[in-house]
């Protein structure tokens, strides 16, 4: 759960789902006195130059209350939305899903580097709920070319991948009742995912990759794009791809072993003839009495 401090006036902590009812009450007092609450209830944009002109300054006034009274991942969710009246009512939808349907937004660290990550760590940040900072052109370059997808338009690449999730998961955005330019902005980050995880080999080099991915899917899973099916695929990819560098490393260290046995064997038959001659050598020295004193041939001759 988020716990930072709020940057905000008009709240004690940011929203994080969990603290809705108290966000809410706070932000809507705070909205009151600040004559701003009736552009949250109001129906539509007044007509009249003027007043449009006041409510206009009045709408981005109480926008931005709400904007910077949420945590990072739940303003992103709203970060296309111009209206304060839609940023309330969406947060108010968000935050009254079932905790059986939503992730909690918790705070955490990706670590350092991940190219020889084992399995328990592994899995211990692909649990965590990180910050994603990333957006759809950070993970793959999306042409310009769109088509129409369940009445929103994706990148024209996208479309074979997400026909294939139909396919198989025919439901996957019936949960998602946001507008459609959230769910235009979902759709491209889940095909720029897809199309990421397409052009990326299964390799430990690339774990670090696989949780900025499960970043990103679980921004999704929040606004209820029903993705869990790709998290589980991630994970049983790395788990795989880590078993199968582990034993590479445990082949790669058998033969490494065997040689450094060989080595050892061929030192101690080395070792046991050093020793015999050194043992033969002081043992003749000893028998026959030899002195070391002399320097030349000559020493010792007339004496």
């Amino acid at each position: 759960m988020e716990t930072r401090i709020a940057l905000s006036v008009a709240v004690s902590e940011v929203l994080n789902v969990d603290n809705y009812l108290v966000w809410s009450v706070q932000v809507r007092t705070y909205l009151i006195a600040q004559d701003l609450w009736d552009i949250v209830e109001a129906a539509d944009q007044e007509d009249d130059e003027a007043a449009s002109k006041a409510w206009t300054k009045k709408n981005a006034m109480a926008l931005h209350v709400i904007q910077i009274s949420c945590s990072q991942r739940i303003c992103h969710v709203i970060s296309l939305i111009t209206s304060a009246k839609i940023a309330w009512s969406t947060l108010e939808g968000i935050c009254r899903i079932p905790k059986t349907h939503l992730v909690e937004l918790q705070s955490g660290s990706s670590g350092a580097a991940v190219k020889r990550m084992n399995l328990e760590e592994f899995l211990e940040q692909f649990s965590e709920d990180e910050e994603n900072e990333k957006v759809a052109a950070d993970f793959y370059p999306l042409s310009s070319n769109t088509v129409m997808f369940q009445r929103s338009e994706i990148p024209a690449e996208g479309q074979p991948l997400l026909e294939a999730i139909v396919r198989k998961h025919p439901h996957f955005m019936t949960g998602c009742k946001l507008g459609a330019s959230l769910r235009k902005s979902g759709l491209q980050l889940l095909v720029a995912v897809l199309l990421d995880m397409q052009h990326t080999k299964l390799e430990s080099t690339n774990l670090k990759r696989a949780l900025e991915w499960k970043n990103a899917l679980k921004d999704l899973l929040f606004i209820k794009f029903g993705v869990q099916f790709i998290l589980d695929k991630i994970q049983t990819a790395a788990e795989a791809c880590i078993a199968r560098d582990n034993e590479a490393m445990l082949n790669e260290l058998a033969v490494k072993l065997a040689d450094l046995e060989k080595v050892i064997a061929a030192k101690k038959v080395e070792l046991s003839l050093l020793v015999s001659q050194r043992d033969e050598m002081m043992q003749s020295s000893s028998a026959r009495g030899a002195s070391f004193s002399a320097e030349t041939f000559g020493d010792g001759l007339l004496n």
